[in-house]
């Protein structure tokens, strides 16, 4: 049910060590895309006991060339400031196209871990107005788990509650931040 696309990541060590290799990788492994995103992925980010969407830099559409990904890369890598970590990555992923909805799921609620699917969306193409964390203009979906349910709308919010509950048994782990 779930299709995670393919993706390159790296640290900013590995990056300043060989970024010409791992420049050759994203262009041969990712270079039949239109477009390329280039996101922060860092320890600081998210975890079991914050979340902090959009705290660093994420760049949406950029162009698959050399030039393209070494200011893109290090535009993010610079976003990490004094808090860089050395298990700090760069995530580089396909810019998705004809976006239905995107948003972040959660499966236990952040403020005390209750056994509920929270799923933050906005409906449309922009991808970052949830995972930016800056648009609070968005909708909430809150179901309880383990019940038997039907949703009528949004259409699309069953194959989220689906991927979310295959993930957590291929995961075996169920204390899951999903972006989607």
């Amino acid at each position: 049910k779930s299709i995670i696309k393919e993706q390159i990541s790296f640290t900013k060590d590995e990056w300043d060590k060989n970024s010409s290799k791992l420049i050759s990788t994203i262009i041969n492994v990712l270079g039949n895309k239109e477009y390329l995103i280039v996101r922060s992925s860092s320890q600081n980010e998210d975890g079991f006991n914050s979340a902090n969407a959009g705290k660093y830099k994420s760049i949406l559409g950029v162009k698959i060339n050399e030039r393209s990904i070494i200011n893109s890369v290090n535009e993010v890598i610079n976003s990490f400031g004094d808090d860089v970590n050395k298990n700090d990555e760069v995530l580089i992923q396909p810019m998705l196209e004809d976006v239905i909805a995107s948003g972040v799921a959660f499966t236990r609620t952040l403020k005390n871990n209750s056994p509920w699917y929270v799923i933050n969306y906005s409906e449309g193409d922009d991808t970052t107005s949830i995972t930016s964390g800056k648009n609070n203009d968005h909708k909430t979906f809150l179901i309880k788990k383990n019940l038997n349910y039907c949703i009528k709308e949004p259409s699309w919010m069953k194959n989220v509650l689906d991927s979310l509950k295959e993930i957590e048994k291929l995961l075996v782990f169920d204390y899951l931040d999903i972006e989607f």
